[in-house]
């Protein structure tokens, strides 16, 4: 697993799957403000001198983080059940949001392959066993070959991102609106009235462009890692598994094989 922070003779290097999960966030927040800051609302802004403005900008740099993070937990606890709602859809069917996932990695024989597929046909119990081995067999790719799925957490990292946005959405359309407001005749009940209209319409495609975004890129994440898991299974000459047992068990052999070969190869 490659480190999230790597210091070097080339210079400083961050993860960009930690970057989109932990700091971007943050950042967002940061521009937020400083759009609120120097919207034509706030005419009687004090003066800064320059040292003022580098210190600031410091700070914010190193809150980006910290704020980001908190960002993550409070979406994670408002907003991913209803991107887990979303996802359980595509889980299910295939949905126009996700055929080209649905088609070009053959959902319907992976969750055939792996027993997905409800016998009562009870959606609920379908949803929980995806859910349940997709999070077993990432956990034992973690364990024995983390090669195998390191290059896909870039999605991960990208999901969250996404569920963070459609959060700041609202609050991003709100000073899209203050800005729009005065843009067409400023606080007066035409350009109030016109700024809460866009405020609407503006916040709500967002709010619901991103959630679908976001539950696309989780489930796409966790298809890749059937995906491989699928492969791996496939290549030791099995046409089904019983369980997520097995599953574990090849992934294991597959790792150490590939290491005893690694050891047998000529320095």
């Amino acid at each position: 697993m490659s480190k999230d922070i790597q210091i070097d003779s080339k210079g400083v290097r961050f993860s960009y799957s930690r970057f989109l999960a932990d700091s971007a966030a943050g950042f967002i927040w940061i521009l937020i403000a400083a759009s609120v800051y120097y919207s034509p609302a706030f005419n009687s802004r004090p003066s800064i001198g320059t040292e003022s403005k580098t210190i600031t900008a410091l700070m914010l740099f190193l809150l980006s983080t910290p704020v980001g993070l908190a960002t993550n937990a409070l979406t994670h606890a408002l907003l991913e059940p209803v991107i887990t709602a979303r996802k359980r859809r595509f889980i299910l069917s295939e949905s126009f949001f996700v055929q080209s996932t649905w088609r070009a990695h053959e959902v319907e024989k992976l969750k055939k392959f792996f027993n997905l597929e409800s016998g009562s046909k009870e959606d609920d119990d379908q949803d929980h066993r995806w859910r349940t081995t997709v999070n077993f067999i990432e956990k034992v790719f973690w364990l024995y070959n983390p090669a195998a799925i390191e290059n896909l957490f870039f999605l991960e990292g990208l999901a969250i991102f996404l569920r963070n946005l459609a959060f700041l959405a609202p609050f991003c359309a709100t000073t899209a609106c203050v800005w729009y407001a005065y843009a067409i005749g400023g606080l007066n009940a035409q350009g109030i009235t016109a700024a809460v209209i866009f405020w609407i319409l503006a916040a709500s495609m967002a709010c619901f462009i991103l959630m679908t975004l976001g539950a696309s890129s989780a489930f796409y994440f966790e298809v890749q890692i059937l995906s491989r898991a699928f492969i791996l299974c496939r290549l030791r000459g099995r046409e089904t598994v019983a369980d997520v047992d097995e599953v574990a068990r090849i992934i294991a052999q597959a790792s150490l094989l590939q290491k005893e070969n690694r050891g047998n190869e000529p320095g």
